[in-house]
């Protein structure tokens, strides 16, 4: 409730939704005709069997998601010192793979 609330004010932000159904979801925007200034979307996404899987990707977003929330709007240390230091050893131990590109 805090969320939609605070997503109501003006001058911030919707709030974050992740779907659970990310692998259907990515296949069917990766289908879509985009055009105009999106019509590159779709010829640049690589197929989702290329991909992480669905449970590595929520680990991923939720995990990243939260630290950042809390390394700026909370100025915790700890998360500003992860943030800045190795996420792909930190991920990896986690069993998600990550590519830095």
């Amino acid at each position: 409730m805090a969320v939609r609330n605070a997503a109501a004010r003006p001058g911030t932000y919707p709030p974050i939704v992740f779907s659970h159904h990310v692998e259907e979801m990515h296949e069917m925007v990766r289908k879509m005709p985009f055009t105009g200034e999106l019509a590159w979307l779709p010829r640049e996404m690589r197929p989702i069997a290329e991909l992480c899987s669905g449970e590595q990707a929520h680990v991923f977003v939720r995990g990243l998601t939260l630290c950042h929330l809390d390394a700026i709007l909370r100025q915790q240390e700890q998360a500003q010192r992860f943030l800045a230091g190795d996420i792909e050893d930190a991920l990896a131990a986690r069993g998600v793979e990550v590519l830095v590109h």
